[in-house]
């Protein structure tokens, strides 16, 4: 029933339009030229939003958001921009052993992971569809050790990381303009301070608009 009613609503308003039409001498509609422009301008129902979200709380804290933004260039292509934003704390996960003693201790590790991205996404059937995402990783984080005095301490080191992901993933319509979505893929450039090395990656998610 909706889809009738848009396709009404759409008729009339296409009924409305010629309506209005004024044509010239040479028998072409006088503001021709400017529907066309309009046509080929930007189409803010084109729009697509969306993203992820991670929580996850106990031994293993890891609080992540990733909101994205795009443009739908075709029924099938669509490319954007995103920001993500990554907390990861794994408690005992350095162990360490004191030299005033000898005993293991065990310490736990913190990161902090900012990057923004560029994607693209290709719709190849129906629901299923390819997609590739450009991010630079822009990683912190906090790790425990003994110093020259044999006293625990705790530092911040920082690393940069280039990652191409490429996969495939599948959505699934709630309703005509929202879907839930599941990506899974891999970092082609696998380098060795990105989050992804040496594993797949699965972000589930949100798309408003394709």
């Amino acid at each position: 029933m909706r889809y009738l009613i848009a396709a009404l609503l759409l008729c009339f308003g296409l009924t409305t339009a010629t309506a209005q039409d004024v044509y010239t001498s040479s028998g072409r509609p006088a503001n021709a030229h400017k529907k066309q422009q309009q046509k080929k301008g930007f189409d803010v129902s084109k729009l697509v939003f969306g993203g992820s979200a991670t929580v996850s709380l106990g031994q293993v804290t890891d609080l992540g958001i990733t909101p994205m933004i795009g443009y739908r260039f075709t029924d099938r292509f669509t490319a954007g921009i995103g920001l993500g934003y990554d907390y990861l704390k794994i408690n005992d996960f350095t162990p360490l052993t004191d030299p005033n003693t000898g005993a293991v201790n065990y310490y736990p590790v913190q990161s902090s992971i900012f990057y923004p991205s560029i994607w693209a996404r290709y719709r190849v059937f129906r629901n299923i569809f390819v997609q590739s995402e450009f991010q630079y990783d822009m990683i912190s984080q906090r790790v425990y050790d003994y110093d020259q005095n044999y006293n625990i301490t705790k530092y911040t080191v920082k690393a940069n990381a280039p990652v191409w992901l490429v996969g495939a993933g599948f959505r699934m319509p709630v309703t005509d303009r929202v879907s839930f979505v599941m990506v899974i893929m891999y970092d082609v450039l696998q380098n060795k301070n990105s989050p992804y090395y040496n594993t797949l990656a699965f972000f589930p998610g949100i798309n408003v608009g394709f």
